[in-house]
C-alpha cells in the first residue's frame, strides 16, 4: 500500500516515551480490537441496537484517537451522537459506518504492512 498514511504513532510516542515495542503492541491491540468494533457497530446498527452501536462508537474512539486516525474522528464521534441521543438521520448513519469501516480496513493493512504483521 504505497502513499500517505491514515495513522501516525505520534502520540504513542509521547504515552510510552519513544519506547518501539510500547509503539508495536498498541499496534496490535488496534489491529485486534477495532475491526471487531466496527464489526460489531455494523451487526448492530442493521438490527437497530442503536444502545450497541454507542457502547461500541465510543469504545473505539481511544483507539482512533491514540493512533491518530484523524480522518474518520469526527465521523466517529457524529455516529456516537446520533445513537447516544437516539436521534439517527439512517441514511448520514449508514454512510458514516460505511466511511469508518472503509478506514479502518485501510489502516489496518497499513499498520501490518509497516509493522510486518
Amino acid at each position: 500500500m504505497a502513499g500517505t498514511r491514515l495513522y501516525s504513532t505520534e502520540a504513542l510516542h509521547t504515552m510510552g516515551g519513544g519506547n518501539k515495542e510500547f509503539i508495536h503492541k498498541m499496534c496490535l491491540i488496534f489491529i485486534a480490537i477495532v475491526p471487531e468494533g466496527i464489526d460489531k457497530i455494523e451487526m448492530a446498527w442493521a438490527v437497530g441496537d442503536i444502545k450497541t452501536v454507542f457502547q461500541y462508537a465510543h469504545k473505539i474512539k481511544s483507539n482512533i484517537n491514540h493512533l491518530g486516525v484523524v480522518s474518520i474522528k469526527e465521523d466517529l464521534l457524529k455516529i456516537e451522537m446520533m445513537a447516544r441521543e437516539e436521534k439517527v438521520d439512517a441514511i448520514l448513519m449508514d454512510a458514516l459506518i460505511l466511511k469508518v469501516r472503509n478506514t479502518i480496513d485501510e489502516v489496518v493493512g497499513q499498520i501490518k504492512e509497516d509493522c510486518g504483521v
